[in-house]
Formats: structure tokens, sequence, C-alpha cells
């Protein structure tokens, strides 16, 4: 199974470094926004999406959800 979740993980990965790299670039205002299609907040969004991967890692390595 870990090498059929390798290529996924690692775009996934890839994708989420990316999507740092430009937010980290964004004014405090910006990150304040709202858009249409996210979790509220782009600070919000980004927020859900960590935490997401942080239950999702948990769950793979047969962790409980709190």
């Amino acid at each position: 199974m870990a090498s059929t979740l390798s290529e996924p993980f690692r775009h996934n990965l890839w994708a989420n470094l990316r999507l740092l790299d430009v937010c980290a670039g964004l004014s405090e205002a910006q990150l304040d926004l709202t858009a249409l299609g996210t979790y509220g907040r782009v600070r919000d969004t980004l927020v859900h999406l960590i935490a997401g991967e942080g239950r999702y890692v948990g769950l793979l390595r047969g962790e409980r959800p709190d």
C-alpha cells in the first residue's frame, strides 16, 4: 500500500508547499479576504487544509481522532 500512495502524497506535498509559498507573500489584509468556494478567510482555509491533513495522517497511522 505504501508504494501505491507514495505518488499522490508526493504530489500533495508539492502542491501544499507551492500554495504556502504563494500565501507567504500575502499581506495581512489579503489573508483576511474571503472568496466563494473557500472555508471563509484565506487564513481560515489554510488552517482548515493543514488541520485536515493532520487528521488524515493520524487515521493512516491508526490513531483515533480527537
